[in-house]
């Protein structure tokens, strides 16, 4: 959205964006990789700025990894999206040095070339067919609008699914999710609006910004179906839901 909105800083066609007003991206998992902003200190554009809400993906197959052994992990991703490729390959730059090997699978599309639902079921078939013990989704809008059909299949197949996004978790049947949480982004974004419309600031002099502490998200009905509770470490800090 935030894309189709003011476009991308190196856009040939300025005319089709909104420019002039102050923009402030909240939810935008890549805004670099997404080419919104030059980096994260300095967005480089005169009326843009923001936050970017994704976890580094370092620190979620960190995570991953901490609550069970994750030698092969299944990643499913969106070709249609482009913070979902870009997602991809930055989990597939992790792999060796990580130590995992990885198993990437795009979503199907139908006969005219769009995402299709319809693959998922597959989708998840062939990640059990592949032995992974794990699949990881990072960013993906279509994966997230579909994740009961998704998490229901891999339920099934007995295989745990890690997001990085929390509403897999809370509102559907993964497993774990490292991310931030939504309200709290929102807070932060809050925060910047201030200083834009009641301090002065202008959008380019307000820092890009994350946040620096994240949640580990535990779905405690799918860690009993699939038999994988949290390890006793993970308890003192991990956010149980569907006790």
């Amino acid at each position: 959205v935030s894309l189709e909105m003011i476009g991308p800083y190196d856009t040939k066609t300025p005319e089709k964006y909104i420019s002039g007003l102050p923009a402030l991206f909240m939810i935008v998992a890549d805004p670099v990789g997404a080419k919104l902003i030059h980096e994260y200190s300095h967005s480089g554009r005169e009326f843009v700025t923001g936050t970017h809400n994704r976890v580094p993906e370092d620190v979620q197959i960190r995570a991953i990894k901490t609550y069970l052994k994750a030698d092969r992990i299944g990643l499913a991703y969106n070709k249609d999206e482009l913070n979902s490729v870009l997602n991809a390959k930055k989990i597939q730059e992790l792999a060796g040095k990580l130590g995992f090997e990885l198993v990437a699978k795009a979503v199907g599309v139908d006969e005219n070339g769009k995402s299709d639902k319809n693959s998922l079921t597959q989708l998840v078939d062939s990640f059990k067919k592949e032995k992974v013990d794990i699949i990881y989704i990072g960013s993906s809008s279509f994966l997230s609008s579909n994740r009961d059909l998704f998490t229901e299949a891999a339920l099934k197949q007995k295989i745990p699914v890690a997001a990085g996004s929390e509403i897999f978790v809370r509102k559907s049947k993964a497993l774990l999710a490292v991310a931030n949480r939504y309200y709290n982004i929102g807070q932060l974004a809050g925060l910047q609006a201030e200083q834009v419309l009641f301090k002065g600031k202008k959008p380019i002099d307000v820092e890009v910004r994350s946040l620096s502490r994240y949640s580990f998200v535990v779905n405690m009905d799918t860690a009993r179906k699939l038999e994988l509770y949290p390890p006793i470490q993970l308890l003192r800090f991990a956010d149980l839901v569907n006790k």
